[in-house]
């Protein structure tokens, strides 16, 4: 015992005599920067995990959310932003997540010694952990042109102070409304499948709304584009105690997109809220329902459509289809098995007998998609009604309706 206390006096007489030095050997902007360095060199990557899950605005009242109201389980999946960063960047991620959460936009980080490339990559990373700070859109900085390194950041607020407020207490009735409706026995497949639906269902796609690319635009307005859907879905299953983050990447015809990667039951699923919304579509006689074609899907049906970016974030190959819709709810057929041509035509028989106004069905692929139809039109289910669908272009599902 002795003996350890010895070591820590003579650990911290070294880092005093070492701090001295520096400080009456520089000018005062080197004593500073000195200073600072060693204090925040000495918080290991555990503690700044903790102090990244304090944050919260000051200026927003803390409520009692009814499953989960904090980050933990968030960030110990490997596939954050944070994750993604070096102990150095990892600093400076917290030390600009703490000034944006008190809505301090401009900051010094002459004191981290970090170059362009980095601050980029960090500002990233809060992009994709961080869905909650709606309030800002752009940042700025100014540099040492011979060392390359950062001396400032300046983040453009989107709003006054006011105007946030409000805002803040609109979103925050939105998630007690949709976590309100979470109970404790429910599985993270039906918590997920709740929310999906639920913003699906309250949200159109529009090009044109104001503060799509945050989540203003899906929580106060009921409109947005796929990075308003995503990150809505982010922020609202992680309080929901389901492990979500936003993906960022590319659709097959090259336009930038943003999705999901979820947790269920400890096995990670892709989730396109967007593409999922019949709005995003566009057909009419289909807006009333919610598509499940990208609803916790596997790696290789996302890349059939998507391209995921990898620069910030490395994804593995998710195969797991256990908690896939179409496998929970009994609706993907493999009509290379003897008996399933007929098992789905009598799912359709039966869906139309209990009134469901659309239901939901994939194959194994596109040409059993094609010959499950046929085997529809010949069937006795044509006989007493008629139906419209919608096949996916690049999936093996199939929407039908019934009049």
């Amino acid at each position: 015992m002795l003996k350890k206390i010895r070591n820590t006096l003579i650990t911290i007489l070294l880092l005093f005599v070492f701090l001295s030095y520096r400080f009456f050997a520089g000018n005062a902007d080197t004593q500073m920067r000195w200073i600072r360095n060693a204090v925040y060199m000495m918080e290991s990557s555990k503690t700044a995990v903790t102090r990244l899950l304090n944050i919260k605005p000051k200026h927003i009242e803390k409520k009692a959310i009814k499953i989960v109201d904090d980050k933990n389980a968030y960030f110990e999946s490997p596939y954050t932003g944070f994750a993604s960063l070096d102990e150095e960047e990892q600093q400076v991620f917290l030390f600009i997540a703490d000034k944006l959460q008190n809505l301090e936009n401009e900051m010094d980080l002459g004191p981290y010694d970090i170059d362009v490339q980095r601050v980029i990559k960090v500002c990233q990373a809060l992009d994709v952990d961080f869905p909650e700070f709606f309030w800002y859109n752009a940042y700025s900085y100014t540099y040492n042109e011979m060392s390359g390194k950062i001396k400032k950041l300046t983040f453009t607020l989107n709003y006054d102070l006011e105007d946030i407020a409000r805002r803040q207490e609109a979103m925050d009735r939105y998630v007690d409304t949709v976590v309100g409706q979470i109970t404790e026995d429910m599985d993270d497949y039906t918590r997920v499948k709740l929310v999906h639906d639920y913003i699906i269902r309250n949200t159109d796609y529009d090009l044109e709304t104001p503060d799509n690319q945050n989540i203003c635009s899906v929580m106060i307005e009921g409109k947005g584009v796929c990075a308003g859907y995503a990150k809505t879905m982010t922020l609202i299953l992680n309080k929901a105690g389901v492990v979500t983050s936003t993906v960022y990447g590319k659709t097959i015809t090259g336009e930038p997109h943003a999705w999901n990667l979820v947790k269920v039951e400890d096995q990670y699923y892709y989730i396109d809220t967007t593409w999922d919304d019949p709005n995003y579509v566009g057909e009419e006689a289909f807006r009333d329902f919610v598509d499940y074609t990208y609803f916790n899907i596997t790696t290789d049906d996302l890349l059939r459509s998507h391209e995921i970016d990898e620069s910030l974030i490395s994804y593995d190959v998710y195969k797991n289809t256990e908690n896939s819709y179409y496998t929970r709810e009994n609706r993907f057929y493999d009509l290379n098995i003897e008996g399933e041509t007929g098992r789905f035509i009598d799912d359709v028989y039966h869906a139309m007998l209990n009134q469901e106004q659309f239901s939901n069905y994939k194959f194994a692929d596109l040409a059993q998609r094609d010959q499950a139809l046929e085997s529809l039109r010949r069937s006795y289910v044509l006989y007493s009604t008629s139906i419209r669908y919608i096949q996916n272009e690049y999936q093996p599902t199939l929407v039908i309706s019934f009049y």
